[in-house]
């Protein structure tokens, strides 16, 4: 009988170094795992970061060509003006 109670012991004891080594393993691969997946994700944010920063650049380039195209068609009805004005006032003058 006691013989059959120092196998079971040892059984025991073996399963139980058995399934420490098994969590062992499976917490290291779940930390592995963590670490790329933490790794793949920075990497994500970083490209979705200079996406964004790109596509503000277009949009402040796209701004500065509005603006200058705005400038110029202002810059066109001053100078259309000025030149209605000029001849207004020759005709005046002519009169």
């Amino acid at each position: 009988m006691r013989a059959v109670r120092e196998r079971a012991e040892r059984g025991v004891g073996e399963i139980e170094a058995l399934f420490r080594e098994v969590r062992l393993a499976v917490d290291e691969r779940e930390a592995l795992l963590l670490r790329e997946v933490r790794a793949a994700m920075e990497r994500e944010q970083e490209a979705m970061a200079e996406e964004r920063g790109r596509r503000q650049a277009a949009i402040r380039r796209l701004q500065v060509f509005q603006l200058e195209a705005r400038k110029s068609e202002v810059e066109q009805e001053i100078q259309t003006l000025q030149r209605a004005k000029e001849r207004t006032q020759m005709a005046q003058e002519a009169l």
